[in-house]
C-alpha cells in the first residue's frame, strides 16, 4: 500500500516540477540573451569596467586575428 501511494505521488509530482522548469525557461533565457546584450555592448565600447563585472574572474577570451594578404 505505502509502495502503491509513492508511486502515485510520483505520477502527480513529476509532471507539475516538470512543468515548472518549462516554465521558468523562457526568463532563463531572456536572462542569458539580456546579459549577453550587455556584454556585447562593453566590448564595442572598450568598457573593462563592465567587461570585469560580466565575466568570471578567471575568463580568458581568445580571438583569431587573420591579416588580409594584398
Amino acid at each position: 500500500m505505502v509502495a502503491r501511494r509513492a508511486a502515485i505521488l510520483a505520477l502527480v509530482l513529476v509532471p507539475v516540477h516538470v512543468a515548472c522548469l518549462c516554465a521558468q525557461a523562457p526568463s532563463l533565457e531572456g536572462s542569458i540573451r539580456a546579459l549577453e546584450s550587455q556584454r556585447a555592448q562593453a566590448l564595442l565600447k572598450a568598457d573593462t569596467v563592465a567587461l570585469s563585472q560580466l565575466v568570471a574572474d578567471d575568463f580568458l577570451e581568445i580571438a583569431h586575428l587573420t591579416l588580409s594578404a594584398p
